[in-house]
């Protein structure tokens, strides 16, 4: 028998520095959201337009201190809990310098199956950005 685990998504889009000024108004709405609800099984997806040094190829982000303050809170990068050190980006820059923006933060990576890039639809100049599949196993078992 299974019971269905309570699960929380937050998602996001942080504007990149074009569209806004100051990405901290932003960070710090996720980070207080992340604080009430780390123990609640809550996934925060989305384009963060920001991102870690291992997920660029040269140039060092801004606002990465939130995204480690994340990592501090106990939140996990699905992304990363299956792919260890790989290198793989999600956007390029027009200088071809790759990135990787999109990301999933767990708080329970107990329930992370998998996470995987589709590129087919920047590929296809569909959209900038590759898509960011993460498979969650959502239920438990009951005595």
């Amino acid at each position: 028998m299974f019971k269905h685990i309570d699960f929380k998504l937050l998602a996001v889009h942080i504007p990149g520095f074009k569209d806004s000024g100051d990405k901290k108004d932003f960070w710090e709405a996720i980070i207080a959201h992340s604080k009430i609800h780390r123990n609640n099984n809550l996934l925060i997806l989305g384009d963060f337009n920001t991102g870690l040094d291992i997920d660029s190829e040269g140039v060092s982000f801004k606002h990465k201190e939130f995204m480690i303050s994340l990592i501090e809170l106990g939140f996990h990068d699905a992304w990363r809990l299956i792919h260890n050190n790989k290198k793989e980006f999600t956007w390029y820059s027009n200088k071809s310098n790759g990135f990787r923006l999109d990301y999933g933060f767990i708080s329970n990576k107990e329930v992370v199956l998998n996470a995987y890039h589709t590129h087919k639809m920047r590929l296809e100049k569909i959209t900038d950005h590759s898509g960011l599949i993460i498979e969650l196993d959502l239920k438990s078992k009951t005595e």
